[in-house]
């Protein structure tokens, strides 16, 4: 098997049935194609303690249209870039799939960073807004 192959359980493709499948699309089409697919798939989990919190592909489209008409209220346009700092937690996702369906450049930055480095990435990303 060449290194232009990939397999999975189903079939086996090369790099250009690939490109194929694919061309077009953007992580916004995907995300959109998924929830048309699987509205009531569970697609985020949270955990409180030994309580999980399911997000369904539907809800999580839902919040995220939301949140991308509250960014574009804000201002945020196509090509702007959008800082977070923000936890791994269901709005992190949300947020950044809101900025791309708005046509923003997401930009995340560990919170574990220091404040001079948050400074850096920030002013270095060029971004005219920030999540946190």
């Amino acid at each position: 098997m060449g290194a232009n192959v990939v397999m999975n359980a189903e079939t086996e493709l090369t790099a250009s049935e690939i490109d194929a499948r694919i061309v077009g699309g953007t992580v916004a089409t995907r995300f959109r194609d998924t929830v048309a697919k699987y509205p009531d798939r569970v697609a985020l989990r949270s955990w409180n303690g030994d309580t999980p919190t399911d997000i369904t592909w539907a809800e999580y489209a839902l919040r995220a249209c939301r949140v991308a008409a509250a960014l574009t209220d804000a201002g945020v346009t196509r090509g702007d870039r959008v800082v977070f700092l923000i936890t791994n937690r269901p709005e992190f996702h949300i947020a950044d799939v809101a900025a791309l369906l708005v046509g923003a450049t997401p930009i995340s930055i560990y919170n574990s960073s220091s404040p001079e480095q948050i400074a850096y990435l920030a002013s270095h990303s060029s971004a005219t807004y920030a999540i946190v």
